[in-house]
């Protein structure tokens, strides 16, 4: 930990507490701050020792870490990954329902719009649609209670 020089609170560090800050830092899923509150130090300075170790001035080790941390972090890595694939498959089957409900409406909607039907054989003979067309077959609708013929 660090020791205090002087009247004014300036602290030094060991390269060993440096390197282990820089490598918590550098874990899966934690965030710098996170880990420079848990040290007590200002998240700037372990950004600065980031840099140091990326320029090779502080020699990164890795935390040896205990049989139960190493299997709390494998098991979140895991859960990770599992809810991401889970949000996925979520996704992929809303889409889904949306796109089947919306094919399911248009065509109620083209059968709703029409109050007219007309029997395809019926216009081949004429050879056109047109309302002077005498071969066309009407079949009554009811919307809203009212049927119109």
């Amino acid at each position: 930990m660090p020791r205090p020089i002087g009247a004014r609170k300036i602290y030094r560090y060991s390269a060993e507490f440096k390197a282990t800050a820089v490598a918590l830092s550098r874990m899966d899923g934690v965030a710098v701050q996170d880990v420079a509150r848990e040290l007590d130090i200002h998240p700037f300075m372990l950004s600065r020792w980031r840099k140091q170790a990326r320029e090779g001035k502080i020699v990164a080790k890795k935390p040896k870490l205990d049989e139960q941390t190493a299997a709390q972090l494998k098991e979140l890595r895991e859960l990770k990954k599992q809810h991401k694939r889970l949000q996925l498959e979520h996704e992929i089957l809303r889409k889904a329902i949306r796109s089947s409900s919306e094919r399911k409406q248009r065509s109620s909607n083209s059968w709703k719009r029409t109050d007219r039907v007309f029997d395809r054989a019926a216009m081949r003979s004429c050879g056109r649609r047109s309302k002077s067309c005498s071969n066309r077959v009407v079949r009554p609708t009811v919307v809203h209670g009212y049927t119109n013929t």
